[in-house]
């Protein structure tokens, strides 16, 4: 004979799982169920260089899959003098999705870190400059990526292969195979003569007025736009900049494009960039030229060494120096707060065990003396 607990128990064990209102699933989740991973695709990450002026890293195109970024459509930035993008299928194939990597060979070194001013002829510079550099790759776009990188470069040897599904990223083939030690050094040796291989660029140094604190990463862009505009060049990309204190000592590298020549950019330069008075009409609110102290034509190399020796630096190695510092200090007061109390303790520890010694020695004396 069953109980009516018993019974309705029994009962609902015999009822559908959607009549006992458990383990029903609702419509939506079961569609996700069913949803392949794969053709859903990941959201990209928001690119931080949204706001910049720079075309090669403010893309905000969500390069994934199903979501091709090609070059046919502007999505992909244009290849220095020298470099061609590479495919797994060479030439590219029309309308070819572009997210390459060079994979399973030698990664020569990291060319630029990641800042939303880098520009892709900024890096074929220094691959120039870099022994055995056969190309690079380019973070574009977040992709499906770490947001964070956009704007970094990577030299890479000629072995290893191009793999795929690198999405938000470029690779660029130099066209004349790896760079030579001789080519990478004739010029940082104090040699006049410049390799064929190294690139021709002119240099701007200049003195402003401020803090390079002051310069925020939007006055970093328009900067480089106003420069692009006065030497004739057209994109902020052939421009790269890089700071040093001291009021704001700037150092402004520009590339040459393709068609046109290091005399004629020059030309521009000294023409529109000569003089404060007339420099400043580029800049608005963003830069205050008080001197201008050279122009220069030079090669990639020969620049580098210059801002190098200088001691400047990009606003993005001067944040990643103001972290790393912060960094260090917030690891020393963390430190200090940790051991600091662990001290008081061992002290009075060590304080309580010396008074119940002493408090033991004058009770046995006190024995002593009574025996």
């Amino acid at each position: 004979m069953l109980t009516v607990e018993q019974d309705a128990r029994r009962k609902t064990r015999r009822q559908p799982a959607a009549k006992r209102g458990q383990g029903a699933c609702p419509l939506s989740f079961v569609v996700a169920e069913l949803s392949p991973p794969a053709l859903a695709g990941t959201a990209a990450a928001a690119s931080p260089c949204l706001s910049s002026s720079n075309s090669d890293t403010n893309s905000a195109k969500e390069c994934k899959y199903l979501s091709p970024c090609t070059v046919e459509t502007n999505d992909i930035p244009t290849a220095a003098t020298g470099y061609q993008i590479e495919c797994e299928t060479m030439p590219c194939p029309a309308n070819q999705d572009i997210m390459y990597d060079r994979i399973e060979g030698t990664d020569i070194g990291v060319l630029m870190e990641a800042s939303c001013s880098n520009t892709v002829a900024a890096c074929s510079a220094l691959c120039e400059t870099t022994t055995g550099c056969c190309g690079f790759n380019f973070v574009f776009n977040p992709g499906q990526s770490d947001s964070q990188t956009v704007g970094r470069c990577v030299a890479k040897a000629c072995d290893g292969r191009i793999g795929s599904s690198r999405y938000g990223m470029v690779y660029y083939k130099r066209s004349n195979g790896a760079v030579s030690s001789s080519a990478s050094s004739s010029t940082s040796s104090g040699s006049s003569s410049s390799s064929s291989t190294d690139v021709e660029v002119i240099l701007w140094d200049v003195t402003a007025s401020g803090q390079v604190s002051d310069i925020s990463e939007s006055d970093d862009a328009a900067i480089r736009s106003g420069i692009a505009t006065a030497a004739g060049v057209g994109q902020a990309s052939y421009v790269s900049t890089a700071y040093m204190s001291a009021s704001v000592k700037l150092y402004a590298t520009i590339s040459i494009p393709a068609g046109m020549t290091a005399d004629a950019v020059k030309s521009s330069v000294d023409g529109n960039l000569g003089t404060p008075s007339i420099a400043n009409t580029y800049f608005g609110q963003a830069l205050s030229v008080q001197s201008v102290d050279s122009i220069t034509k030079t090669t990639a190399t020969a620049a580098t060494d210059t801002i190098v020796n200088a001691g400047a630096t990009t606003l993005f190695d001067q944040f990643n120096n103001f972290v790393a510092k912060a960094t260090g200090l917030a690891i020393g007061l963390l430190i200090a707060i940790i051991v600091a109390p662990v001290v008081v303790v061992l002290c009075l520890v060590s304080l309580l065990i010396y008074c119940c010694c002493c408090r033991n020695r004058r009770k046995t004396t006190v024995t002593a003396t009574n025996a």
